[in-house]
């Protein structure tokens, strides 16, 4: 995530010339590179502020109802919601949302390609691409079906899976896709390894991996049983979330798998504390932890519901939220206890964090959107105690 902004290029000039009066000769300052004193001004800026995420301040944004079920953050900051009636974008870190030109379908998946190009997969009408951060949007040459999955390889490649033909791929940021050799199949999860091996998760057909960057695929030593969430742990070891299957680890980048302490639980997300601990949201068990990579697993404080969402704030608060009316949830040790946040019901299902810090959350069952603001304290306060920082 982008650190907060106090000058862009459009205000360096005028910066130039008040701080040179102010601090004098200042080498950096002394350039006709503006990019540098953009990025010289901005890290200064940063490093002088701590921030701290009031997780019991969640607002209403302009959409207080609908299902926004995929979020991300373009190149420019723009913030950009996928749900049951097309695409919207928010230019204010998600406070007020206005609608693109796609009005319609549902939207499962977005994906910032490498060279900027926000990428969108629909239930019915095939893959879109948007060169304008997602105020407008084009057919690729996938036109139909569901894709509800992307990743970006190590080179670039786009990759997608499909719920009914299998995994693509794209060598020009999601305009034009070519078939892999796996044509038939419900894919709806990938990873990629350490080694740059991209791993997918299917609906019935177990694990695969691809060592081409998703053109030629082959089967891990798991070939039946759906899988549906990954992670890469600090060491490298992948874990992947089964249906009904629990969580599984390999330390071969894919090709072999192994059982954790849980063998039958089902799982669809996880992520990762600042300390290390992996933490997983389960079905309909609640939230479990791993303080070992992922090889054993314990109860968290939260024992019940479903939590398909987690993300990082900026100053290391894990937030969860999940289906089934559970609210948004906020854990301050690293996933092992939990407190419930100023939205104690309701249900959500995807978090982003835009370039400021705000944690935006995308509801659903008419949940609509809601943002978490942070507040940037400076140092020399948290340092005299009055305020507490992390």
């Amino acid at each position: 995530m982008e650190p907060m902004k106090y000058v862009d290029d459009k205000g360096v000039e005028s910066l130039m010339k008040e701080v040179k009066g102010k601090i004098g000769n200042l080498d950096i300052l002394d350039t006709d590179d503006k990019s540098s004193v953009v990025a010289a001004v901005n890290e200064l800026y940063n490093a002088m502020f701590i921030t701290k995420q009031d997780v019991n301040n969640w607002q209403n944004s302009n959409i207080t109802g609908g299902d926004y079920t995929v979020l991300t953050v373009a190149n420019d900051g723009t913030v950009i919601a996928g749900y049951g009636e097309g695409i919207k974008y928010s230019e204010d870190n998600g406070k007020t949302w206005q609608g693109s030109r796609v009005t319609y379908d549902s939207y499962y998946a977005l994906t910032i390609a490498n060279d900027g190009t926000v990428i969108a997969g629909s239930s019915d009408y095939g893959i879109k691409y948007s060169e304008d951060n997602g105020k407008t949007w084009q057919d690729s040459s996938v036109t139909s079906g569901t894709y509800s999955a992307f990743i970006v390889a190590n080179d670039g490649t786009v990759i997608t899976g499909s719920n009914t033909t299998g995994i693509k791929y794209s060598e020009d940021n999601g305009k034009t896709w070519y078939a892999s050799d796996i044509t038939k199949g419900y894919y709806h999860a990938f990873t990629i390894a350490n080694d740059g091996t991209v791993i997918a998760g299917s609906e019935s057909s177990g694990i695969k991996y691809s060592e081409d960057n998703g053109k030629t695929w082959h089967a891990s030593d798991i070939t039946s049983g759906s899988y549906r969430a990954f992670t890469i742990v600090n060491d490298g070891t992948v874990i992947a979330g089964g249906y009904t299957t629990g969580i599984k680890y390999s330390e071969d980048n894919g090709k072999t798998w192994r059982d954790s302490s849980n063998t039958s639980d089902s799982y669809h997300k996880f992520t990762i504390a600042n300390d290390g601990t992996v933490i997983a949201g389960s079905f309909d068990i609640g939230i479990k932890y791993s303080e070992d990579n992922g090889k054993t697993w314990q109860d968290s404080s939260v024992t019940s519901g479903n939590y398909r969402a987690f993300t990082i704030a900026d100053d290391g608060t894990v937030i969860a939220c999940g289906y089934n009316n559970t609210g948004i949830k906020y854990s301050k040790d690293n996933g092992k206890t939990w407190q419930d946040s100023s939205v104690t019901s309701g249900s959500y299902c995807a978090f982003i964090i835009a370039d400021d810090g705000t944690v935006i959350a995308g509801g659903f069952s008419g949940n609509g959107i809601k943002y978490c603001p942070v507040t940037k304290i400076p140092r020399w306060e948290a340092n005299n105690n009055t305020v507490e920082g992390n």
